[in-house]
């Protein structure tokens, strides 16, 4: 799957593919995109998403990343739809200044999962402040903890540490985190919640369905050969956190579809 991303629970009744859609669908609202608009994409990942929101808003996309590879594969999706012009990509850190780009140059500025490797989030959100026109929005779908989650209990500490393997990033910072960086920086935050009440657990455990009778059979094509032992290992070791971040889920210790929504005065 191109977009590597746990959308929220939008609809109980439906897939993850089909919350995925749903959730791009929001995040093109929140951000009152229109034709014309450009917006920064930043953790651009295989442009999938950037595609899709300039097919469906006529907008247009500058996606940022730090993977040769994905960078690579973004050019050719928008050469391959026909919207380079429309849809550019750029290989950078996005803990570094967007230098490439102009002060109150755009209509809008979003980060789907991708912004828990940022470092510093008062100097990311002041960069954001300095490229986004007065009245544009930032859009970010973030991994944070939760208030249940006491950073001096062992157990909860062992748990989100071995969900962020699951969902491939670092340990969560709090949501003050980010509030405390729009605050500081000129924006008015317009929305901070779930965008559902429903958690996301309810889309994982449609896909643990999938995976988890294949726990076996996994360990015995191991034994026979005919599948190395670290790809074996690494589904196992895959498998126990998955309890993990099952249980942390429950317990609501943090959650990756986190919705931040703020304004640039």
């Amino acid at each position: 799957m191109e977009i590597m991303l746990v959308p929220p629970v939008l609809r109980r009744d439906t897939g993850i593919l089909n919350n995925l859609d749903l959730w791009q669908r929001r995040m093109m609202d929140r951000l009152l995109m229109k034709p014309g608009d450009k917006l920064l994409d930043t953790g651009c990942g295989r442009g999938r998403i950037a595609l899709n929101l300039a097919t469906w808003s006529n907008a247009s996309i500058l996606g940022v990343n730090i993977d040769e590879s994905q960078v690579a594969f973004a050019r050719s999706l928008a050469k391959e739809a026909a919207m380079e012009t429309q849809l550019q990509f750029v290989e950078q850190d996005y803990n570094e200044p967007f230098e490439f780009l102009d002060d109150a140059s755009m209509d809008g500025h979003y980060c789907a999962q991708a912004c828990m490797f940022v470092n510093d989030k008062h100097k990311f959100i002041a960069e954001s402040s300095r490229i986004l026109k007065p009245g544009a929005r930032f859009y970010g779908l973030e991994w944070v903890q939760l208030p249940a989650y006491n950073p001096n209990n062992g157990t909860h500490k062992d748990l989100v540490q071995r969900s962020a393997t699951i969902l491939g990033t670092s340990m969560p910072g709090p949501i003050s985190s980010w509030t405390d960086a729009f605050k500081a920086n000129g924006f008015r935050i317009l929305y901070a919640g779930h965008p559902s009440p429903h958690n996301t657990l309810v889309l994982l455990e449609n896909i643990n369905k999938v995976y988890a009778p294949l726990q076996g059979a996994m360990t015995f094509l191991g034994y026979t050969g005919l599948v190395n032992q670290r790809l074996v290992h690494l589904f196992e070791r895959l498998r126990v956190n998955w309890d993990a971040l099952v249980t942390m889920m429950r317990l609501e210790l943090a959650t990756p579809t986190y919705e931040f929504i703020a304004e640039r005065l």
